[in-house]
């Protein structure tokens, strides 16, 4: 499908007024009067002022002369759009061309060749090479980087750890673990000073020095704003907000007005809205002041919300409504909470906060009249755009809203947030995916584990059938995955790079997709580039995957029914071993194949099917039979590719870890971990060990609590969001017995404890424990992110360690 360029046409939408200043252009959208109406009515919709923004995106243009590097028989070179080799495949690897120069390995060396193929110097070798630029290009010898020009006389020394050329004279260095700017001749803009890369924005940069004091440097190198502070915001190019810490974990802010403090580090916020007012706070109080200093609202509300009118909404003691600028009531103080206007409606709460959400329990919808549009209910609302609204419920499902508060349809979405962690079944990470956020007018859903997208209208673009997209670019494409397959959906919804390639990457230096697939004949299983896709969806190479591989799955499930067989007839003739739980009245039948779960208490009886071939990270059948209740489940490598259910349907399946199937694999890692820590404890005789030192350690926890043995070294530190805790118990004679070394932030805490007996360590325990904030799905709460081990000692030599990663208990023998 051949397109040269796509306009992308979004809603027109309010924006947003939060950060105006005098250099913008504003257009009032006033509505127009009408004579049927009081001039009451007429007063307060004239008080409603909002800007209109049309947005639209076009899509990017490939030079079609270009040629592509590509791989034949191991060996590279580079062909065009006609599948032709114009730079014969002789070179070990290359890159790709950037103002006519690219990179070519050969014989373990680096070279550097013009667009027919010519090396630019015969005898010039390097280490690497960068991308050209302005007719500069990097190069690295030995451990550092210079430049040479493009016939490869060197104009850059090698002194540097990291060159990236930003402009013709405008290069970005790092020495000594330090940023700094040199011009093409290699002579310095600013010494390398700074802790981070410099990235310029509008020729600004933010840039910092010690790690904590921060600035702003222009191209020329020069400090317009003195690192000096906690933070720096650039607003515009000549006002800055600046902050600094007073106390543990406060900052108040200031703002730098061309090249002056004209408001001083004071305020514990500041915020730009309509008409380049300011929105301030100051102990404890809000007022609004003008550009110049001129108080435009007193400082006498306890707080005060600005959105994108002139209306706002304010806090009088207890209760919230709204007020003009005039500091007149429009709507009366009624409400626990409200959120400022978004174009003619705002968010209002009542009722106790919710101890799970930062709000009151009970939301609603009104106009800028004060009317009610959603009902008060106990859940939760949210804009997503100026048009479209979201109300999560208790159960974690979404539902979605116009502006005239009308569903948009009937679907419950999944919760608001999804993060995929480290997959406990695959070990595999999925990038994580944020729903309902807008980027480039789409938004990703979620149901059930599916994903797809919605534009600011609420409206389906891309059906929800797939287990990960990626935010939608700018250009109106997406990377999908189905199942371990991917594929490039458009914001029409059509796969236009068929789903079925191994891999899909980015390179963001050129501007490139590129198809991968694994290369079976190496043992690796190393992925290789098959294809270059550019934006108008052609494919720019003769790779077999033209027309790409999809998952067969009606073939990998007939592989396993046939393991299925294979493995009960083997069963009937093969000896089981069996064992029963201790405190429970679950027992467990195994083979080398097959392993049968039967739990009394709960009626369950689960027969687990094993092959390495179909399945490595645990059963590739499970069949789980509760009364007259069955249901069956297939998997491949750790993904579960179908589900019957108890009636015999097909289930949705799905990639998200939370998903009941997820579950019984998951169950089943925990069964077979029983009978493999069974083994090995009778083999060593390791339950008298652990009885032994576990007994011990706790007698020195008594002894502790009972103030026997007296605390040693202590500390306690905090950095930033982390704490810090150091304990050390000693007996009388200042043996040190117990150590402890605890940490914790807002995403989660580590523990490390050890116990000493006679000068030795005998038990260690030690524990991570990591949870997402985001993801308040009851059904994840058994993915808690949990990672411990405890180690047990004797004469201080390690015996054996008990590792428990996600509920699984692994017995390791040293």
């Amino acid at each position: 499908m051949n397109k040269s360029t796509f306009q992308y046409q979004f809603m027109k939408k309010y924006l947003l007024i939060c950060i105006a200043f005098p250099f913008l252009l504003f257009i009032s959208c006033k509505k127009s009067p009408e004579t049927n109406k009081t001039e009451e009515v007429k007063a307060i919709e004239n008080i409603i002022e909002l800007v209109d923004e049309d947005t639209s995106f076009v899509l990017k243009k490939f030079n079609t002369e270009q040629i592509w590097p590509y791989n034949r028989n191991g060996r590279w070179g580079y062909i065009n759009n006609a599948d032709e080799f114009v730079i014969k495949p002789i070179f070990d690897g290359c890159g790709f061309f950037a103002e006519g120069f690219a990179w070519v390995k050969i014989n373990g060396s680096y070279k550097i060749i013009n667009s027919k193929g010519d090396y630019i110097s015969e005898s010039a070798t390097f280490d690497a090479v960068g991308k050209a630029k302005d007719g500069i290009i990097p190069t690295k010898k030995g451990k550092l980087w210079g430049a040479v020009d493009t016939t490869a006389n060197q104009i850059i020394d090698y002194n540097y750890e990291e060159l990236k050329v930003l402009e013709k004279d405008l290069i970005l260095i790092r020495k000594n673990r330090k940023w700094g700017l040199i011009n093409s001749n290699g002579n310095d803009i600013c010494l390398p000073v700074y802790d981070k890369e410099i990235i310029f924005k509008d020729d600004l940069s933010i840039v910092s020095r010690n790690y904590s004091d921060v600035g702003i440097i222009n191209k020329l190198g020069k400090e317009i704003v003195k690192c000096q502070y906690d933070n720096v915001e650039i607003l515009n190019d000549s006002i800055f907000k600046i902050a600094i810490k007073q106390g543990y974990n406060k900052r108040v802010f200031g703002l730098i007005i061309n090249g002056k403090v004209k408001f001083p580090e004071e305020y514990s916020r500041i915020e730009f809205f309509h008409d380049s007012l300011l929105l301030l706070t100051k102990d404890s109080l809000s007022g609004i002041l003008n550009m110049k200093g001129d108080t435009i609202l007193p400082f006498k509300y306890n707080d005060l919300k600005a959105g994108n009118t002139n209306l706002l909404a304010a806090k009088a003691g207890e209760k919230w409504g709204y007020i003009n600028l005039n500091s007149d009531t429009i709507i009366d103080f009624q409400f626990s909470e409200a959120d400022a206007f978004k174009g003619e409606l705002a968010i209002v709460y009542r009722g106790p906060h919710d101890r799970y959400n930062s709000k009151p329990e009970n939301s609603s919808l009104i106009n800028y009249k004060g009317e009610t549009i959603l009902p008060f209910e106990n859940t939760n609302l949210k804009f997503l755009s100026n048009n479209l609204l979201m109300r999560s419920r208790y159960n974690y499902s979404i539902n979605l809203f116009n502006k005239n508060g009308i569903s948009i349809d009937s679907i419950n979405y999944d919760s608001d947030q999804f993060n995929s962690p480290s997959d406990v079944i695959t070990g595999y990470f999925e990038d994580p995916i944020e729903f309902y956020k807008f980027i480039n007018g789409f938004a990703i859903i979620g149901h059930n584990g599916r994903v797809g997208m919605i534009n600011e209208a609420g409206e389906i673009v891309i059906p929800l059938k797939y287990h990960h997209l990626e935010p939608m670019n700018e250009y109106g494409y997406t990377k999908a995955q189905y199942l371990d397959k991917y594929g490039i959906i458009d914001s029409e919804g059509n796969e236009i790079v068929a789903i079925g390639y191994d891999n899909i990457g980015y390179d963001d230096e050129f501007g490139l997709f590129y198809l991968q697939k694994l290369d079976d004949t190496n043992p690796k299983k190393k992925l290789i580039n098959e294809g270059y896709w550019k934006y108008d969806g052609e494919l720019l190479s003769d790779s077999p995957l033209k027309t790409a591989t999809k998952y067969d799955l009606e073939n990998q499930i007939s592989k396993i029914r046939q393991a299925y067989s294979r493995i009960e007839n083997e069963s009937r003739k093969a000896k089981f071993s069996t064992y029963e739980i201790p405190n429970s009245n679950i027992s467990i039948k195994e083979n080398y194949n097959k392993m049968i779960v039967n739990d009394k208490n709960k009626g369950l009886r689960y027969e687990y099917f094993f092959d390495s071939s179909l399945n490595k990270y645990g059963p590739f059948f499970i069949f789980k039979v509760e009364g007259s209740k069955e249901n069956r489940y297939y998997f491949d490598h750790g993904r579960i590719i179908r589900w019957l259910d108890e009636e015999k349907k097909d289930r949705l399946i799905s990639d998200a870890i939370y998903s009941p199937e997820h579950e019984e694999h998951f169950r089943a890692r925990e069964f077979k971990a029983i009978i493999a820590n069974k083994d090995i404890r009778e083999k060593y005789g390791l339950d008298i060990i652990k009885t032994n030192i576990d007994s011990l350690c706790e007698l020195i926890t008594s002894n502790i609590a009972k103030g026997i043995y007296k605390k040693g070294d202590s500390k306690s530190r905090s950095i930033g969001e982390y704490q810090t805790t150091n304990e050390t118990y000693v007996d009388s004679l200042q043996n040190i017995m117990y150590k402890l070394d605890a940490g914790s932030d807002e995403g989660g805490s580590s523990k490390l404890e050890e116990f000493y007996y006679n000068g030795e360590i005998i038990r260690e325990y030690s524990n991570k424990n990591y949870y997402d904030n985001s993801d308040n799905l009851p059904e994840a709460q058994w993915l808690s992110g949990q990672y411990a081990l405890t180690k047990y000692y004797d004469k201080g030599d390690l015996i054996f360690t008990e590792k428990e990663k996600n509920r699984v208990m692994t017995v390791l023998k040293n």
